[in-house]
């Protein structure tokens, strides 16, 4: 309607809030222009401590002038200068030549290069591996997945932080390419490597941030891989009274289950965690009866 439009044309970047106190005496539900009273509405700006507008067009920055933004304390700066910058590399990465490679990385690839060719994105890696607070590491991670700019060594890095947050995000942000990554022959070694840092994470993270992180990304990877992953997540009892953490174990394991007996038989003795148990012993006798 008419006072939607007026509104999103005066959003302004600067922590103001709107608000629309708008009466009808009609029922509104219509598509009829002519059918709504336009005079009895009012718009509120509401403003802490006189907060001084800024008008500013982000779209029309460069990456350089966008990088700084991305760890900006204003949330509507950062977030939409995440997106400008996601928006200038898909754009440069139309028109990458990528015809060499295989069919099912040159989207990626597209975007890689374009991203490469931005220096401003070092800052990002900076800030990542910097001091920061933890939210400004973390905009800067987001916004280097978005441009595809987070590379297995920068990874194989920060799955070491001491921030939990970060490790998680990037074992999250990392295996949200794992189509990609367990399906191209290009990427056999990197694969491999990806799945031999989930078990070691599986084995020796104790934070239930990179655990839930780490459960999420195991139902990515291809099930005959996942059981050193699993049998890491479920030997641990501390995740028993967690209210996610055994429900998205489950999720992980019951792919495997229902392929191998054997294996699943010996994962079921050594699970610490009861509903998992559970599971894992209801599925298996749902298998043996369905072969009866």
């Amino acid at each position: 309607d008419r006072w939607s439009q007026t509104l999103n044309q005066r959003l302004d970047p600067d922590g103001s809030v709107f608000i629309i106190d708008w009466y009808a005496a009609t029922q509104c539900h219509h598509g009829r222009d002519d059918g709504h009273d336009h005079s009895s509405g009012r718009i509120y700006k509401v403003v802490y401590r006189n907060q001084p507008v800024v008008r500013t067009n982000l779209a029309a920055l460069t990456p350089a002038q966008l990088v700084p933004l991305v760890g900006s304390k204003n949330e509507w700066l950062s977030r939409h200068a995440r997106r400008v910058l996601q928006e200038q590399v898909a754009a440069a990465g139309a028109r990458e030549s990528v015809d060499d490679l295989p069919a099912g990385i040159r989207d990626y690839a597209r975007i890689r290069k374009a991203a490469d060719k931005v220096p401003a994105f070092e800052a990002l890696h900076d800030a990542v591996d910097g001091t920061g607070d933890v939210a400004s590491r973390l905009r800067a991670l987001w916004t280097l997945h978005l441009t595809g700019r987070i590379l297995p060594e920068d990874a194989a890095r920060w799955i070491r932080d001491p921030e939990p947050q970060i490790r998680a995000w990037t074992v999250q942000t990392f295996f949200e390419h794992s189509g990609m990554l367990f399906s191209e022959s290009t990427f056999e070694q990197l694969a491999g490597n990806s799945v031999e840092a989930l078990v070691a994470l599986a084995a020796e993270d104790p934070s239930p941030i990179v655990r839930r992180a780490v459960a999420s990304a195991a139902q990515r990877v291809p099930v005959a891989q996942r059981w050193d992953i699993l049998k890491n997540l479920l030997n641990p009892a501390e995740a028993a009274g967690d209210f996610n953490l055994p429900l998205l174990y489950w999720y992980a394991t019951e792919g495997p289950v229902s392929t191998d007996v054997e294996r699943a038989t010996r994962l079921l003795q050594d699970c610490r965690i009861p509903k998992v148990r559970e599971f894992i012993a209801r599925r298996l006798t749902q298998m043996a009866l369905a072969k009866n």
